[in-house]
C-alpha cells in the first residue's frame, strides 16, 4: 500500500539564490548555460574574469541545484557536489537552495530533474511569449513534491543517484573510446593523404550519394497514432541522440511547423544556435522528427560512402573550419544555410579504403552503442522508479 506521503510547494521548502560573487581573485571559473549538463560540470577551467561576460555574476554553494532558464528540457542542470567559492555561474541559471531541516537536496534534485516534471516545465516555457522557451522561479515554486521523512529522502536520492553514477561512467568510457576512435581516424587520413587529394566529392554535384536534409517534410502517414519524438539541439549527445524527455509529436504538430523526418544512420548536424554539434543516429533508434536547429547529412549510397566514415569525417577539424568559414550571425543566433552546407567539399579516399577504416572501428563504435543504450535503459528505470518512490508505492528497502 503506497504510504500517504504529505505534499508541499517547492518554494515552502527551497529558494532562488541570487547572491553576486565578489570576484576576488584575477581567474576564476565562470559556467554558462551551456557548461553543465545531466548534473554535471562540463568543465573546471580558471579564465581571467576581465574577459568575462556581463552575465557572469552568481555565486553558488555544496548542494545547490543549477536549473536552465531556458528550454528546461535539454538537460542543462547541475548538482553542487563540491565547496564552490571558485565558480560563478550566468544569471540564466537559476540557483536552487534547499532547506536542509525539510528536504534532502539531492532528493529534491531528483524531482526536478525527473523526465515528468522536466516535460512540464518545457510545456510551461514554451506557453510563453518570447524570444525563447523559458520558465521564471515561481513556476517551479509552484509544484508540489512528496515530502516523506528525511531518512526516507536520502534514501531515495542513493538509488536513484546509483543509476546517475553508472550512466555518468557510461559518459566518461564513451568520451575515451571517442577520442580513441578520432584519433584511429585521423591517422588513417594521414596515411590515405594522396588518395584523398585525389579524390573529392563535393555534395552539389555528387547528390546520388549524399543527402543534406532541411527540405524533407515527414508526412502524416509516417507519423503513427502516437506521433513521434521532437529532436532539438539539446538532445544530441556524443554517443548518440538521447530521447529521454524529448517532446512528442503529433501529426497536426508536425504538418505546422514542417519538421523533417530521421532515421538511424543519420549524422544529426545543428545548424542554428550552437552551431556545429554533432552526433550519429544509432541503428536501433527508432523514427523521429527534427526541430529547424538541426540538419541531418545522410549517405545515400553506402558501397561509395560508409556512413560511419561519413560521421567521422564530419568529427574532425578539417569539416569544422569548413563550418566556420560559412557560418553567419544574425541578431538571433549564427547559422549555417542549408545552401552553404552543400557547397563543402568531402575529401576521402575510394570506397576500398573507407571499408578498411570502418572495420577498424567497428568495435569502437559497438562499444560506443552499447554504452549509450544501457545508459538509456537505466534512464528509464529511474524515470519508472522515481514516481513509486515518491509516492510510497515502492519502499527503498525493495529497490535497493
Amino acid at each position: 500500500m503506497a504510504a500517504d506521503y504529505p505534499k508541499l510547494k517547492i518554494g515552502e521548502i527551497a529558494a532562488s539564490v541570487s547572491e553576486t560573487h565578489k570576484r576576488g581573485k584575477p581567474e576564476l571559473i565562470f559556467l554558462n548555460t551551456s557548461d553543465i549538463l545531466h548534473g554535471k560540470f562540463l568543465h573546471r577551467t580558471y579564465t581571467p574574469t576581465k574577459d568575462w561576460p556581463g552575465q557572469a555574476k552568481k555565486s553558488i554553494s555544496r548542494d545547490d541545484i543549477l536549473l536552465s532558464e531556458i528550454r528546461p528540457a535539454n538537460g542543462r542542470w547541475a548538482f553542487v557536489r563540491e565547496d564552490a567559492d571558485d565558480f560563478v555561474v550566468s544569471t540564466k541559471l537559476m540557483v536552487i537552495r534547499a532547506d536542509q531541516r525539510r528536504v534532502c537536496p539531492l532528493y529534491l534534485y531528483q524531482f526536478l530533474t525527473s523526465s515528468e516534471t522536466t516535460a512540464w516545465l518545457q510545456h510551461l516555457a514554451e506557453s510563453r511569449s518570447g524570444t525563447f522557451p523559458q520558465i521564471t522561479f515561481d513556476q517551479v515554486a509552484s509544484l508540489e513534491i512528496p515530502l516523506p521523512p528525511l531518512p526516507e529522502q536520502k534514501a531515495i536520492a542513493q538509488i536513484l543517484g546509483t543509476l546517475d553514477d553508472k550512466i555518468e561512467l557510461n559518459r566518461r568510457m564513451n568520451a575515451t573510446l571517442e577520442a580513441m576512435a578520432r584519433a584511429l581516424f585521423q591517422r588513417w587520413m594521414e596515411t590515405h593523404e594522396t588518395e584523398i587529394e585525389q579524390h573529392s566529392v563535393q555534395s552539389l554535384i555528387d547528390t546520388r550519394t549524399l543527402l543534406i536534409g532541411d527540405g524533407y517534410r515527414a508526412k502524416n502517414s509516417e507519423m503513427g497514432s502516437g506521433g513521434l519524438p521532437f529532436v532539438r539541439a539539446g538532445n544530441l549527445r556524443e554517443d548518440g541522440l538521447d530521447l529521454s524527455g524529448a517532446e512528442t509529436l503529433g501529426p497536426e504538430g508536425v504538418k505546422a511547423a514542417g519538421h523533417k523526418l530521421g532515421q538511424a544512420g543519420d549524422v544529426a548536424f545543428t545548424s542554428k544556435g550552437t552551431v556545429g554539434r554533432i552526433t550519429r543516429v544509432a541503428p536501433k533508434t527508432g523514427r523521429f522528427v527534427y526541430s529547424p536547429q538541426v540538419c541531418f547529412w545522410r549517405s545515400l549510397v553506402p558501397e561509395k560512402l560508409h556512413p560511419n566514415v561519413l560521421y567521422r569525417w564530419m568529427s574532425t577539424d578539417g569539416f569544422m573550419r569548413q563550418v566556420d568559414a560559412v557560418s553567419r550571425q544574425t541578431d538571433m543566433a549564427p547559422y549555417v544555410s542549408l545552401q552553404d552546407q552543400r557547397k563543402m567539399v568531402i575529401q576521402l579516399p575510394p570506397a576500398a579504403a573507407q571499408q578498411t577504416i570502418a572495420k577498424q572501428l567497428q568495435p569502437i563504435d559497438e562499444k560506443i552503442a552499447a554504452d549509450a543504450e544501457q545508459s538509456r535503459t537505466l534512464a528509464t528505470l529511474r524515470d519508472t522508479l522515481l514516481p513509486k518512490l515518491l509516492s510510497g508505492e515502492l519502499s527503498t528497502a525493495t529497490a535497493a
